[in-house]
């Protein structure tokens, strides 16, 4: 288990982009406290090389269908980790809409932004869709962690 780095450089902004896909809580081969500690080590080491944090993405899916002890205590602990003054740099984006049907992905959506995710949308964070079909999403969400408005 380790942390996978995507990098390039945006090419609508020119700024250097690096993406991290960490391990997922709840594994059943390292602990989540190993988890934190790896990316605090991660994020440490590029703070010491003058690289800053811009986003947070925090992955939901639709499918499931409730939002369970795990998704409560991932979300307690970015809430702890960002602190309210920095939500604005949260994007919630949520997947899997391409196996439900549309009524049924709304009121989940419904659901989730109302009972869980109202704090941070209220406090600034980015609430988008992904439905696999579209495109654009990946752009979207670095335009938004990197505080571009310009257009497509």
């Amino acid at each position: 288990m380790h942390i996978e780095c995507v990098n390039f450089t945006d090419p609508r902004t020119g700024h250097k982009v690096t993406i991290l896909d960490t391990p997922g809580f709840n594994d059943s081969a390292i602990s989540d406290t190993d988890i934190l500690k790896m990316i605090t080590d991660f994020l440490l080491n590029q703070y010491g090389a003058n690289r800053k944090l811009n986003g947070i993405v925090y992955l939901q899916r639709i499918s499931d269908p409730r939002f369970g002890g795990l998704n409560r205590r991932t979300l307690r602990m970015l809430k702890k980790l960002c602190g309210t003054d920095r939500y604005t740099n949260i994007v919630v984006l949520t997947t899997f809409w391409d196996i439900l049907s549309k009524q049924e992905g709304e009121e989940r959506e419904r659901h989730i932004r109302n009972n869980f995710f109202r704090e941070l949308l209220e406090g600034g964070a980015a609430y988008m869709r992904h439905d696999r079909e579209y495109t654009v999403t990946g752009q979207r969400v670095v335009d938004r962690c990197l505080n571009y408005e310009g257009g497509a």
